[in-house]
This record gives structure tokens, C-alpha cells and sequence, in this order.
């Protein structure tokens, strides 16, 4: 299911409300990092990351630890605020889905 912009500010919406979950450094996109993530998909269907880079004018960093946690986490890139990552992963039960 791809996302179109209405589901998407929804979904910014709703994690406006929670804390980031999960914090990475810049150079610790790790396998334990990403099965932990992909594991948490299991009880919510939005996560919240905190990239913490050091280089503050490297936007490329957080882009792409978007895309490869998308990739291997098979969920969905809502948006990359600043070093902020959002990732989406519609829940099999449908009394848990977050109303789209």
C-alpha cells in the first residue's frame, strides 16, 4: 500500500504525539539496530528515529539511513524531518491500524 500525501499528514500528525523511539548515531546503522526496529513493528505501526549526526549540515546521512531501514524493515518512509525519521508499517490486526 502506498501512502498518498492526505495519509501521510495524518500520519505526521499522530507522530507529533509520541517521543522518538529509537536514537542511531551517525556511523551505527547496525543489524541489531535494524532487527530492533523491525521489532517493534510487531506492537506499533509508527516509529519515530532520532539520528543523531555530526555533521549537521549532512542531510544525505539521515535521507539514507531512511531508505535502508525502509528497505530492510519492509515499512514505509512517511517523511525525514531535519535528523528525524519517520517509518510507517500497516499492523495485520485491523482493530490495532491507525485510522487512514
Amino acid at each position: 500500500m502506498e501512502l498518498n500525501s492526505k495519509q501521510r499528514a495524518t500520519l505526521k500528525a499522530e507522530a507529533n504525539k509520541i517521543k522518538a523511539t529509537f536514537q542511531i548515531g551517525a556511523g551505527e546503522l547496525h543489524e541489531n539496530n535494524i532487527a530492533a526496529i523491525a521489532q517493534t513493528f510487531n506492537t506499533k505501526e509508527l516509529v519515530k528515529i532520532k539520528v543523531n549526526r555530526q555533521d549537521k549540515n549532512d542531510k544525505n546521512i539521515t535521507r539514507d539511513f531512511a531508505n535502508t531501514l525502509s528497505e530492510k524493515t519492509e515499512s514505509q518512509v512517511v517523511a525525514v524531518i531535519g535528523t528525524t525519521i519517520i517509518l510507517y508499517k500497516q499492523h495485520e490486526d485491523k482493530e490495532m491500524r491507525i485510522k487512514l
